[in-house]
C-alpha cells in the first residue's frame, strides 16, 4: 500500500514527486523505459522551463478561459518554479519573450535535478503501463499490464 502513486514520469510527475515528503511511501509509474524522456528534448534540448512574465501578462496571453488557471497559479506560480530550480543550484537565464532556460542550455540539467530529488526521497519507480484505476472502499487500485498497485492517493500526471 502506497501513500501516493504518481502516474507519469514526465515533467509534471517528477515535479510532483519532488514535492512529496520523504516519509510518504511513493512510487512513480511510467509506461516508457526512462523518466523525463520528453523533458530532456524540450526546447530543442535546451528546456524552455517557464516564463518570467508577471501574472497579469501571463494571463493576458491565455486565449480561452484564463480564469481556469487562477486557482493553480495563486498556489504555485512561474516564480515558484524559478525559485525551486535556483534553490537546487540550477542557474537560469531569461531570453526573448521572457522565456526561462537553464544557463547551461542543457535540458538534461533539469531532468537530473528532478531525478536527484526522486532518488534522495527514495521514491520507487515502476516501468509499466496503466490500464485503469478503480476505487475499492478507501483504496485506489492502479491496474497495470504487469501488476496491480494499491494507494491512498493517486496523482495523474500523464501530460
Amino acid at each position: 500500500m502506497y501513500d501516493c502513486i504518481i502516474i507519469g514520469g514526465g515533467a509534471a510527475g517528477l515535479f510532483a514527486a519532488s514535492h512529496i515528503p520523504t516519509n510518504y511511501k511513493t512510487c512513480i509509474i511510467d509506461h516508457s523505459d526512462r523518466l523525463g524522456k520528453k523533458l530532456s528534448i524540450t526546447g530543442k534540448g535546451r528546456c524552455n522551463l517557464t516564463n518570467s512574465a508577471d501574472k497579469e501578462e501571463f494571463f493576458s496571453n491565455i486565449r480561452t478561459n484564463s480564469q481556469f488557471f487562477y486557482s493553480a497559479f495563486s498556489r504555485f506560480s512561474n516564480y515558484d518554479v524559478i525559485d525551486y530550480f535556483e534553490n537546487k543550484g540550477v542557474k537560469l537565464k531569461i531570453e526573448r519573450g521572457n522565456r526561462v532556460f537553464p544557463e547551461s542550455d542543457y535540458a538534461g540539467e533539469i531532468v537530473s535535478t528532478l531525478l536527484k530529488d526522486v532518488k534522495q526521497k527514495k521514491h520507487q519507480v515502476i516501468f509499466d503501463s496503466v490500464i485503469k484505476i478503480e476505487k475499492i472502499d478507501d483504496c485506489l487500485v492502479v491496474l497495470c499490464q504487469k501488476n496491480k498497485y494499491f494507494a491512498k492517493n493517486v496523482i495523474l500526471a500523464t501530460g
